[in-house]
């Protein structure tokens, strides 16, 4: 298996909560990419919001030039941006970082309305379609001119940005829980992202979608977003999440609810039907299997699903996850820094990690040629 951690520009040990919030920069941001970097994660999601906040292309750039080995699964809102632009900031990523670029395509609602964006759901997702077919062809090495007519993308006289470290463009991973997500990646994802469900729910949305890529005559690989909170006994564990609904309210939870059900996700029906939309009196109120807590989202947008215990109890988990099918995993948890120290020393050393991609390696390789020409010829 494969373990990515987070990294977002709002961090705390609650940072659902102002008063537990931190003040994050680019020192925070550095210390942040050297853990993730250095420890046995394959790499972080740079995740973005549709409306404020910090650009994840900027955090991504700034932390690539301080790690050597993560990846960075930079998170795309393809209403908020060309094709064509998304091919030069790829082709530029990934050559300079020596290919270690991910592209998360997010056809989610969040914020996209405050952005002048006013697709339906149905309708992101057949723009995802055409805005997918549109960007492989200005990155994976076609000749030009590039004309494309669609419902939504009309592209004329297009030229091609040039070839990519990574052959034949750097993976993309397309999320979504509904039938038009799940086709969409079926047909033009590198990778299948979701939220984490319980683990039968979670086969039986695995097996539906490989049943999906295989009309297709394709083989995606799988991948899960789900927060852990791990401990050195599993009472410790749940007095953490115990302390994290004291900084929650219910009127809080109320509006954010609200937020949610206004932007059509099914996935995120998914993630509130598990806990209801009310604050338990304590945290194992929703403990719906053993370590598996269903309250998260009643604190944040996301997956609601959280993996409580020790390290040993959290590995099994996922581990159980990866038998029906999971092969790469987003982990999170507050404060991002020293929670990826604790799970790299706790839990990543109890779990199947595969090696370094041999892909990784070429791309390093290819990336130190491409930089010997450019010194050759005197460019700096």
């Amino acid at each position: 298996m494969e373990v990515y951690w987070y990294v977002f520009y709002v961090d705390g040990q609650h940072p659902w909560h102002a008063s537990k919030t931190r003040h994050v920069d680019r020192r925070y941001l550095k210390a942040l990419g050297a853990t993730i970097d250095a420890s046995g994660f394959h790499g972080a999601l740079v995740a973005t919001g549709a409306g404020g906040g910090w650009d994840p292309w900027v955090i991504s750039s700034t932390l690539a030039a301080h790690t050597e080995r993560m990846r960075f699964l930079i998170a795309v809102h393809p209403s908020l941006l060309s094709p064509t632009l998304l091919a030069k900031q790829a082709l530029t990523f990934d050559h300079l970082s020596g290919g270690r670029l991910d592209i998360n395509i997010v056809n989610g609602h969040a914020g996209l309305s405050a952005s002048g964006v006013h697709l339906q759901h149905d309708e992101r997702y057949a723009h995802g379609a055409e805005y997918l077919d549109v960007y492989r062809r200005f990155i994976g090495g076609h000749s030009g001119p590039i004309d494309f007519r669609g419902k939504y993308l009309d592209i004329r006289g297009g030229q091609p940005v040039g070839s990519p470290i990574q052959s034949p463009y750097p993976p993309i991973w397309v999320g979504g829980s509904s039938d038009v997500a799940i086709d969409l990646a079926a047909k033009h994802g590198d990778v299948y992202a979701s939220w984490a469900e319980p683990l039968d729910k979670q086969a039986a949305h695995v097996a539906t979608f490989r049943a999906a890529a295989a009309k297709h005559g394709r083989k995606v690989e799988t991948a899960m977003t789900v927060h852990v909170v791990v401990r050195d006994t599993e009472q410790q564990a749940w007095a953490e999440v115990d302390n994290m609904l004291q900084y929650a309210n219910q009127d809080a939870v109320d509006a954010l609810q609200r937020g949610l059900r206004a932007g059509q996700s099914v996935g995120q029906e998914r993630a509130s039907a598990l806990h209801g939309g009310k604050l338990p009196k304590h945290a194992r109120d929703l403990e719906i299997a053993p370590n598996v807590w269903a309250g998260y989202g009643l604190l944040r947008v996301g997956s609601s699903i959280t993996l409580v215990g020790t390290p040993a109890q959290v590995a099994a988990r996922l581990i159980e996850y990866h038998n029906i099918g999971v092969d790469k995993f987003i982990l999170s948890h507050h404060p991002l820094p020293e929670e990826a120290l604790r799970v790299a020393d706790d839990l990543l050393p109890l779990l199947p990690l595969s090696p370094v991609n041999p892909q990784r390696e070429a791309a390093q390789r290819t990336a130190r040629t491409f930089n010997n020409q450019l010194n050759g010829v005197g460019v700096r």
